[in-house]
C-alpha cells in the first residue's frame, strides 16, 4: 500500500517530479534527502510512513527546517493532520518562508497558522519580521474548527499575489481559504514548521507528501452552474469554481432581458468565492421566461468564463410562496 500511495501522490502532483522540494518519507529517514534541521531529536517516521512529531511529556515548542530557495511563481504542497480541536496552546506554524532555520525565533519570512481558540478557527496567514507578527489575511471559518486532517496548497506568483488552499479529502478537490497580495520578502533560505504543543499532545501531529516546485496552473475555464432565485428581484450564481472578482463586482457584466437590463449591485459570497449575487432594481414576473446574459468574468488563474446565456424562469404555484428557478438552456 505504500508504494501505491506514493504512486498517486506523483500522478495527482506532477511537477513535483521537477520540485527544489520533495519528501513523501517513505525510506523512513527524515536525516538526509533532504535534510531536516531543529528539534530532530522531537520527531519520528511512523508505521504509515508520516512524520510524527514525538516531542517531550510537557509543553513545549517544536521546529523543524528545510532548505529551499524557491519563494517567486512558486507552490507548495503538503498533507498536514492533528485530530484533536487546534488551540494556542496545540497549534501549527507552517512557514512557507524564512530566512532563519530556526522558525521557533526571530525571523523574516510568511507562515500559514493552524490552531486559534474555537470552532470557527481558519487558515491565516502572516508575515514575520523578527519578532513583529502581522495577520495578512484570515482563511475560511472553521476549516481547521474540529480538526486537522487535509491537504495544504498555496501558490505565490512574481507579483506577490498569495492564494491559500485546503482540501479536507486529501485530494485535488481544493478550496480557496484566502487570498492576498504581499511582496515584502522576495527572497527565502528555509521552509518548514513551528508546534506548540502540551503534554498529553506531544505525539499527535503529523507531515507528509511535501512538494515546493513550479506550480501546477489551472487552465479550465470557469463555467456557470446554477442559478437561483433568492427574493422577486435577486438571483444568485454558482460557478464551477472561485471567480476573481472585484469589489464591487462589475454590473455590466451581468444582463437580463425584456427590459430587467443590469443589476445594480453584484456582491461576491465572502465565504464561497464561487457564487455572486445579483440585485435588480425590477422584479421578475411569474412564470416569464427570461434570458441572463453572463460576460468578462475570469477564474483565480485568469482564464475567463466563455460568454453564457441561461434561459431561465420563476415559476410560482402558490403567489405567498418563494419563486423556483428553472433552468431551460445554457448557450
Amino acid at each position: 500500500m505504500l508504494t501505491l500511495a506514493r504512486f498517486f501522490f506523483l500522478i495527482l502532483f506532477p511537477f513535483s517530479l521537477s520540485a527544489q522540494v520533495l519528501e513523501d518519507f517513505a525510506d523512513g529517514d527524515f536525516t538526509a534527502n533532504p535534510s531536516w534541521i531543529g528539534d530532530s531529536n522531537f520527531f519520528v517516521i511512523s508505521e504509515d510512513f508520516e512524520l510524527q512529531s514525538n516531542g517531550p511529556e510537557e509543553t513545549a515548542t517544536l521546529h523543524l527546517a528545510t532548505a529551499n530557495q524557491r519563494l517567486l511563481n512558486t507552490e507548495w504542497n503538503m498533507y498536514v493532520r492533528y485530530a484533536n480541536p487546534p488551540s494556542t496552546s496545540n497549534r501549527i506554524r507552517i512557514y512557507l518562508v524564512a530566512d532563519s532555520a530556526n522558525l521557533a525565533g526571530e525571523l523574516n519570512g510568511y507562515y500559514l497558522e493552524l490552531g486559534q481558540s474555537g470552532s470557527d478557527d481558519g487558515i491565516n496567514f502572516f508575515r514575520q519580521q523578527g519578532s513583529q507578527r502581522t495577520l495578512l489575511v484570515e482563511g475560511t471559518p472553521g476549516t481547521i474548527g474540529s480538526g486537522i486532517d487535509l491537504r495544504l496548497r498555496v501558490i505565490r506568483d512574481g507579483m506577490g499575489n498569495w492564494q491559500i488552499f485546503a482540501d479536507p479529502s486529501r485530494g485535488q478537490d481544493f478550496q480557496l481559504q484566502a487570498s492576498v497580495l504581499d511582496s515584502t520578502f522576495r527572497t527565502t533560505a528555509y521552509f518548514g514548521w513551528s508546534i506548540n504543543h502540551t503534554s498529553t499532545r506531544n505525539q499527535d501531529f503529523f507531515f507528509d507528501d511535501i512538494s515546493i516546485g513550479d506550480p501546477n496552473l489551472d487552465t479550465v475555464a470557469p463555467s456557470l452552474e446554477d442559478v437561483n432565485v433568492l427574493s422577486a428581484n435577486q438571483l444568485e450564481l454558482v460557478f464551477s469554481e472561485p471567480i476573481n472578482a472585484q469589489t464591487p463586482v462589475p454590473v455590466a457584466n451581468f444582463t437580463v432581458d425584456q427590459g430587467i437590463g443590469n443589476p445594480f449591485a453584484a456582491t461576491p459570497d465572502l465565504q464561497n468565492p464561487a457564487i455572486i449575487r445579483l440585485n435588480f432594481i425590477q422584479a421578475f414576473i411569474p412564470n416569464v421566461s427570461y434570458l441572463l446574459t453572463v460576460s468578462g468574468l475570469n477564474d483565480l488563474s485568469g482564464n475567463t468564463l466563455e460568454d453564457t446565456t441561461v434561459s431561465f424562469m420563476v415559476e410560482v404555484t402558490d403567489p405567498s410562496l418563494p419563486g423556483e428557478v428553472i433552468i431551460n438552456e445554457i448557450y
